[in-house]
């Protein structure tokens, strides 16, 4: 059975971890928790049920204790977020699955707090982390229904997430400028933009800008308002606001834990 036919009931989460790996070959034939996979970076091949797939950054890989599966992960590496988790006991044999969500952005916010949470050790956080569990397992439900959008449409949209990666950085950068890039009234391009990534514009390029908060955060020791205007905010005050709205954590006290 598939993870996405199935109400999903967590008994207990084991760990959260991040994890880089490199050059490496995994076989798995009896995990001993159930499991979620977030890949950061890098890439890897997967063997799932006879069939190779490469993954990488966006990808969500769900492990079942119930099925085996083997991992070739190359020189340069994979990153990752892991999540060991207990399902209620069930009669129906889960499958280990790859997913690739629209829009990934969403999802690795949510795996990069669950995993900043579990961190910080407080009993609180952990029980918040549950919640945040089932958050993730919503969003990944919702983003792989389909819905049919003209591919000219799609395309034109597509183009302004590569500019929006490219440009996030620039604080007089605004999503306004993205409707007439593509020959479209602000209206419709919000309501298209939605229908293809199940976001809006400005929490795709505000999570864009989080995420790379997060990384200056933990690797260097520029000061707060010095990552904010980095990352295109103009306001140190709404940076952390929004960072703690995304975190659940101050930009101080993520970059401590």
């Amino acid at each position: 059975m598939q993870l996405l036919d199935t109400e999903l009931n967590i008994v207990k989460i084991q760990d959260v971890k991040k994890i880089e790996t490199f050059s490496s070959f995994v076989s798995n034939p009896n995990r001993p928790t159930d499991c979620f996979l977030y890949v950061l970076s890098g890439s890897a091949y997967y063997t799932i049920q006879g069939k190779t797939t490469k993954v990488e950054k966006g990808n969500v890989i769900f492990f079942s204790r119930t099925d085996a599966y083997s991992a070739e992960i190359p020189s340069d590496g994979l990153a990752a977020i892991y999540v060991n988790f207990f399902l209620e006991d069930t009669k129906k044999l889960l499958r280990n699955e790859i997913f690739t969500p629209q829009n990934f952005t969403t999802l690795e916010s949510s795996f990069e707090k669950l995993n900043a949470l579990w961190a910080a050790g407080n009993f609180s956080d952990r029980i918040y982390c549950k919640s945040l569990m089932y958050r993730i397992y919503s969003e990944l439900a919702r983003q792989m229904q389909y819905k049919y959008i003209p591919s000219n449409r799609k395309d034109r949209i597509e183009s302004t997430i590569q500019f929006m990666i490219e440009n996030f950085s620039d604080a007089n950068f605004s999503v306004e400028q993205l409707g007439p890039m593509c020959n479209m009234s602000q209206v419709h391009f919000r309501r298209i933009f939605s229908q293809i990534y199940h976001t809006t514009p400005i929490v795709f390029l505000n999570s864009l800008r989080l995420n790379k908060a997060k990384e200056l955060l933990l690797a260097n020791r520029l000061s707060i308002s010095e990552i904010a205007a980095q990352c295109g905010f103009n306001s140190t005050y709404y940076f952390s606001k929004k960072f703690k709205e995304d975190t659940g954590l101050t930009p101080s006290t993520y970059r401590k834990s």
